[in-house]
Order: structure tokens, then sequence, then C-alpha cells
């Protein structure tokens, strides 16, 4: 059966590696055991997202995942599924698993790359969308394995890839004045709340995957 993420071209293509939906596809194949395994003991655990329990983490991530579908289909961010609540604790893995089948469908077209894609928070081709969301995957199931007391390991080729989208977007450490000109300029229906703290310190030689959340404002 085919990975519910994975773009039908890719197995076995040259340079698949690089597409950034097989990238994509990879960052949320190696967040599924997470979501696989919660147990509704773990909902409320605290993870190191402040103020976002292990049920509200995997609840984003699902939000997230679906709204990757809407970026592909070319929805207006007003209509963008917002972050679902009151599912029961054994239907997230479900809702996942729907998620990203639906990714799938909505970026087969390899025109969707190329694209004008709108998001709340600017304009940018679909493949560069494509990162941002990889960083988001990445960085909340890195939320969600250490909530958990679990492990969850991504390829330096998925992290390489998360940690050159959120540089393009965030390429400074102090995100203040970002975040205060951002929401200004929110379009009328969308919520806004600040995504990303500051940037945290770490050792130049420190892994790449604590190079990334320590950027995203995780303390490693």
């Amino acid at each position: 059966m085919t990975e519910p993420m994975t773009p039908p071209h890719a197995h076995g293509a040259p340079g698949a590696s690089s597409d950034p939906r097989m990238i994509l596809a990879q960052a949320a194949m190696a967040t599924t055991p997470l979501i696989n395994a919660m147990t509704p003991a773990q909902m409320q655990l605290p993870t190191p997202c402040e103020g976002r329990s292990v049920g509200d983490t995997v609840a984003h991530l699902v939000t997230a995942l679906q709204q990757v579908s809407s970026v592909g289909r070319g929805e207006d961010p007003s209509t963008w599924p917002q972050p679902l609540s009151g599912l029961a604790d054994d239907q997230w893995a479900k809702e996942w698993t729907e998620a990203g089948f639906a990714v799938r469908a909505a970026w087969t077209d390899e025109s969707t790359l190329s694209r004008q894609a709108v998001l709340p928070f600017g304009t940018m081709t679909g493949a560069e969308a494509l990162g941002i969301y990889t960083n988001e995957i990445v960085v909340h199931a890195w939320d969600l394995a250490k909530g958990m007391g679990m492990p969850v390991v991504f390829s330096d080729a998925v992290v390489g890839a998360a940690m050159a989208a959120i540089k393009s977007q965030m390429p400074v450490a102090d995100r203040t004045e970002m975040w205060a000109g951002m929401e200004a300029s929110m379009p009328a229906g969308v919520t806004w709340q600040v995504p990303f703290a500051n940037a945290v310190d770490v050792a130049p030689d420190a892994p790449m995957i604590d190079q990334l959340v320590a950027w995203n404002g995780r303390k490693p």
C-alpha cells in the first residue's frame, strides 16, 4: 500500500529526496509512530512548547497537516481548518492518517510547487510553503516526543530542509519587531498568536535537530 504522504512518482525517482513533497512526507511518516503510540494518560502531559500539552500538540500537528492540503488546493487562509478539539483520544491517529492522504491528493500536480501560495504571513511558492510546514511538523513532533518520553528521528535531509525554510522566514534571532508587523497585517478572520519565541543559543557543533529546535525558540 502506498504511504498516504508519498507523491505517486517519488518511489525510485531520480532526485526524489529533494522534492519538497517527499521531504514533508518523510517528516510526517517519522511523526506517525508517536501519534499512534499516544495514550489517554499522556494527553495532559506538558511539552517544551509553552502552554501546550501532548494533546494540544497532536491537535496542532493534525491541523497543520490539514492546512497543507488547503495550501495545495489554493484556498484562502481565512477558510483553512482551525485547531481541532473534542475528538476522542483514540481518534487522533485516524485524523492524522486521513490528513496525510488529503495532502498527497492536493499536491500531486507538479504545478503546485511553482504556483504562488497565499499564507497568513505572506505569499510564496508552493515549494517554499512546504518547507515551512516541514519545519512545523518536525519541531512539534520533537515537542511531542519530549512530552511523551519517546524518541523521534528525522533524516539530515528533513532537518536541513526545515532549517533552510525557517531561516528564510526568520533570519534573525530576535523576532519581536517581525511579529508586531505580521500581526498588524493579518487578513480579517485569521486569528493571530506569536508562533515562535526568540532563538536559543546552542553550540555551533550541536546536533542538527538541536540547532533547529533552538532556532525555533526551544531549549534542546
